[in-house]
């Protein structure tokens, strides 16, 4: 059976999803287990960091921020990537695009509401905006491959 335009894409836009969830995943993985070693070093040595995010912090409270900042990219991450194996599926097997066609939409919210986050507190919104337009890009393929689909 010969793929569509839409399935190739959507299966290209599977494994660019992976390929940068992949090594987001493995720093975010690092801030979770050494953002509190670092604080702690920081601590050791009496420095004091002067802002994050706009707010004074102490060494402690920046390793929480590490942990939590470190944790939510990681299951996005992972997110990211169950969502772009059932793409990769769902670009084989016309059948399967439900479940894809579903966690592209809940990705797409989540990567969006992540950057209007990110926006209103001074954030990183150029590398994020990249994130958002995979997302959607993502989101329009299995939206195009679930028409496919229906006809």
């Amino acid at each position: 059976m010969e793929r569509t335009g839409s399935q190739k894409l959507l299966r290209g836009l599977s494994i660019l999803n992976i390929a940068t969830a992949t090594p987001v995943a493995l720093l975010a993985g690092a801030m979770v287990v050494g953002g509190n070693a670092l604080a702690t070093k920081m601590a050791a040595a009496g420095m004091q960091l002067e802002r994050i995010m706009g707010v004074s912090a102490s060494p402690e409270q920046a390793g929480g921020l590490a942990f939590f900042v470190g944790f939510g990219l990681l299951l996005g991450c992972i997110f990211a990537i169950i969502a772009s194996v059932f793409g990769m599926r769902a670009a084989d097997n016309l059948d399967e695009i439900k479940p894809a066609w579903l966690l592209a939409g809940f990705g797409l919210v989540g990567t969006i509401a992540m950057g209007i986050a990110s926006a209103t507190h001074g954030g990183m919104t150029i590398g994020l905006s990249f994130f958002v337009v995979l997302a959607a890009l993502y989101f329009w393929s299995t939206n195009n491959v679930m028409i496919d689909q229906a006809k």
